[in-house]
């Protein structure tokens, strides 16, 4: 038999359970922006500014961690811009890299030339190499282009 006790308690756990999942997948994205570089590389250039993106849904991979098909990539005058959506935004802020530390490495193709893809590093203002990054998309091209006038 139950009492009015087990009916008050079965809510409570119910929100404590929630409470920490909720937490829970705060602090994966906050390590996922860590293991990335990607707080790394928005302290060295930030972006407060929300420039409309070329590309709304594309997918870059820093270093070993992919944000698959999820990030705003812009291909700005006067640099790259890469930004999240909103549940992950808060963990990880917009950066806007300018064109001049930007080093082309290669371009590419995967999955039997369907997927292009351009690599680049990322250099910090004194010169010293912070990530490799690697642009999803069929306009990621365009990224190449733009690094030549610099």
């Amino acid at each position: 038999m139950k009492t009015s006790a087990n009916y008050f308690l079965t809510p409570f756990f119910i929100i404590i359970g929630l409470v920490v999942i909720y937490f829970s997948l705060v602090l994966i994205i906050y390590l996922i922006g860590f293991i990335s570089k990607w707080h790394k590389i928005a302290e060295e250039y930030p972006s407060k500014r929300l420039d409309e993106p070329n590309i709304h849904f594309g997918s870059v991979q820093f270093g070993w961690v992919g944000y698959n098909n999820c990030v705003r990539i812009g291909f700005l005058d006067d640099g790259l811009y890469l930004a999240l959506p909103f549940p992950i935004h808060f963990s990880s802020q917009p950066i806007l890299i300018p064109y001049q530390k930007l080093v082309h490495i290669k371009s590419g193709s995967e999955i039997f030339g369907m997927i292009k893809f351009e690599e680049i590093e990322v250099r910090s203002k004194s010169g010293v190499k912070i990530q490799n990054i690697k642009i999803y998309s069929k306009e990621s091209s365009k990224l190449s282009l733009r690094m030549k006038q610099f």
